[in-house]
């Protein structure tokens, strides 16, 4: 891949995992034209870890950077960005999938670099993930029923709508960095 990425990566348990890769990319939502939500997919990947297949999926990262400038409100309000579709996306498929963690790295999509994490997601660190401010967290349910971050932790925009709970890296026009 040349030019700069941003990655979502999604650690689904191995029971989770239907047959085929293709039933998997299309139960997470990648449409057959390529769109995930309203980005095009330019690369994917599935790794298999030891509880958890986890699944990638790049973008261009100007991809995002052109939904977000279509914005004209200062600040951004998280109901009102463009890119908001996406986060969406990320989501409905998540929970399609019996995802339990969602990491969108924004900065350097490098899956080696994610990977490293993957302790985090076997031990169910929800604080730990949480403190590597990526651009997106999403965590199902179940990991943040009881959960009490803080106020530090959660010092950006979040969702929360009973299908997971989304972490965005800041706020306003910040959000997914």
């Amino acid at each position: 891949m040349g030019g700069r990425y941003i990655g979502a990566y999604f650690f689904i348990p191995l029971d989770q995992r239907p047959a085929t890769d293709g039933e998997l990319f299309a139960k997470l939502g990648e449409q057959p034209n390529g769109y995930f939500g309203p980005l095009i997919v330019t690369d994917r990947n599935v790794t298999v870890l030891s509880g958890h297949v986890c699944v990638q999926l790049y973008f261009l990262a100007n991809s995002l950077h052109r939904l977000q400038s279509e914005a004209s409100d200062e600040p951004l309000t998280l109901e009102r960005d463009p890119a908001l579709p996406f986060a969406y996306a990320i989501r409905d498929g998540a929970a399609a999938t019996g995802t339990e963690v969602v990491i969108l790295e924004t900065h350097n999509a490098e899956p080696e670099r994610i990977l490293e994490r993957y302790w985090m997601v076997l031990v169910n660190d929800v604080s730990a993930l949480a403190a590597e401010w990526f651009g997106l967290l999403y965590l199902c349910d179940d990991w943040v029923r009881d959960w009490d971050p803080g106020p530090v932790l959660v010092d950006r925009d979040m969702l929360t709508d009973g299908r997971g709970c989304i972490l965005f890296g800041g706020r306003g026009r910040l959000r997914w960095y």
